[in-house]
This record gives structure tokens, C-alpha cells and sequence, in this order.
């Protein structure tokens, strides 16, 4: 449950925005995440495969789906390969967009870094 960014404190107040129509017609969202797992990493989760995708952004699109009350149905995404930060097999940062039923699109990037 740790985990489940659509638990986070800054997603609910959102969502409660969202309820309240505080925010009015949103048709984009820009996320940003940025995660430092490499503090305690261990050798399986440097030879995970897609870090950033599995360990990140799959939060982070779920707490989407119930801000939105939408499901993703297109995804672009393009890895960013050559930093020397990264400790990872698969690249540890990525820049995209994923587009929801009826239209409604979300720019996000991830960064997984030390």
C-alpha cells in the first residue's frame, strides 16, 4: 500500500478538487516523477527489466485512472539510454505521453536515478 501513489496526500487533494469542480474542464495533465530507489538497490532490482515502468510509472498512471475515472488506451514513450548515472540493464529514465478514453492526454517523464 506504500506504494500506491492514488493513496498520496497531493493525489487525493486533487481528486477532491476534481469532485468539488474546483479545477474546471481539464482536457492535459504534465506528471513529473522522480524516485530515488538506488539508496538501498539490490542485485535483482538492478537487473529488473524496465524499472522505470514497473517500479514508477505504473503508480502513477493507476492514480490517473481514478482522477480521470478513464482508462489508458495509447501510450508513447521514448527511453532515455545514454545516462551514466543510470545502474540499471534497461534505461532508468523516459519522456511520453499516455492518452486516455475520450481524448484526454497526460505528457509524464520518469527519472529513477542515484
Amino acid at each position: 500500500m506504500g506504494q500506491t501513489a492514488r493513496l498520496s496526500s497531493d493525489v487525493l487533494k486533487i481528486h477532491e478538487l476534481l469532485q468539488a469542480d474546483a479545477l474546471g474542464d481539464l482536457g492535459f495533465a504534465n506528471l513529473y516523477e522522480y524516485r530515488n530507489r538506488t539508496l538501498n538497490l539490490r542485485a535483482y532490482q538492478a537487473e529488473e527489466s524496465w524499472p522505470v515502468i514497473n517500479a514508477t510509472l505504473i503508480h502513477d498512471i493507476d492514480a490517473q485512472r481514478m482522477l480521470l475515472g478513464r482508462n489508458p488506451v495509447r501510450v508513447s514513450a521514448k527511453p532515455i539510454r545514454s545516462a551514466s548515472w543510470n545502474p540499471y540493464r534497461d534505461p532508468g529514465a523516459f519522456t511520453g505521453w499516455v492518452e486516455f478514453e475520450a481524448g484526454w492526454c497526460s505528457a509524464c517523464s520518469a527519472r529513477l536515478s542515484r
